[in-house]
């Protein structure tokens, strides 16, 4: 979570929440209040402050996630290092799936992290939880009241935080339109200016590994990607 008073940005893991970041630190005209990278807000939401977050295509978030691994960087890969699981880290196309096989599975909620765990009987994805986590207040404490995906989706949509959404894959185009069309009233558009033309439009850190590599979903495995994620996949679809 990224807080500058009046505008918070809730910054979801491999979104290009880096850039939006220092986007906000060059540009903004508000005071930087507060800082917890992927911190949940945990307050009460008035209607002065805007909020907005950044997604990404799921299957996308799961690729990045394995180049990562792959590079030997993560929690994640080294919790599956140490159960013996390092196979799983080739850059090729059926180690990924080898890979997302396990992830989508007990794999994921065992070894995620340790909130996930806990609601693995909501049959909800690896990614929507991360989306879920920064899209209304308090989210722990309302995924413990739910019994089931439905409850999920009920709360998401009646506590939804946000006033604006970015996407990764078009995050600088988004960025322009927010800070110049939007929300203009929160940043200075000279630094606006400035910081763009003093920007490579390689705008999210590129796996080492993964790059050239082309990693696709194989078949059998959609139907349960798709029903895991079918917050963030609803998301998306709404932009």
């Amino acid at each position: 979570m990224h807080s500058f008073g009046d505008l918070v940005y809730m910054d979801m893991q491999k979104t290009g929440s880096t850039l939006v970041s220092k986007f906000l630190q060059d540009c903004s005209s508000l005071e930087e209040v507060r800082f917890k990278k992927h911190g949940y807000f945990t307050g009460e939401r008035n209607d002065r402050t805007i909020f907005f977050t950044t997604v990404r295509q799921p299957l996308s978030l799961y690729k990045s996630l394995f180049n990562y691994g792959c590079d030997g960087s993560g929690g994640l890969a080294k919790r599956l290092r140490r159960i013996g699981k390092k196979h799983l880290y080739k850059p090729n196309n059926e180690q990924f799936n080898m890979w997302l096989n396990f992830i989508l599975t007990d794999g994921g909620f065992e070894l995620g992290f340790p909130e996930f765990k806990e609601f693995a009987h909501l049959e909800i994805g690896m990614m929507s939880f991360r989306h879920f986590l920064m899209s209304v207040s308090k989210p722990l404490q309302r995924l413990r009241k739910c019994e089931n995906f439905e409850d999920v989706k009920r709360i998401y949509e009646s506590e939804f935080l946000h006033d604006c959404i970015l996407q990764q894959e078009n995050l600088k185009a988004d960025l322009i339109d927010m800070s110049s069309e939007q929300f203009p009233q929160f940043f200075d558009q000279d630094k606006v200016a400035s910081f763009w033309n003093n920007t490579s439009n390689d705008t999210v850190n590129a796996s080492k590994s993964g790059r050239g590599l082309v990693l696709e979903m194989s078949e059998p495995l959609r139907e349960v990607f798709v029903t895991q994620e079918r917050l963030l996949i609803s998301c998306l679809a709404k932009l």
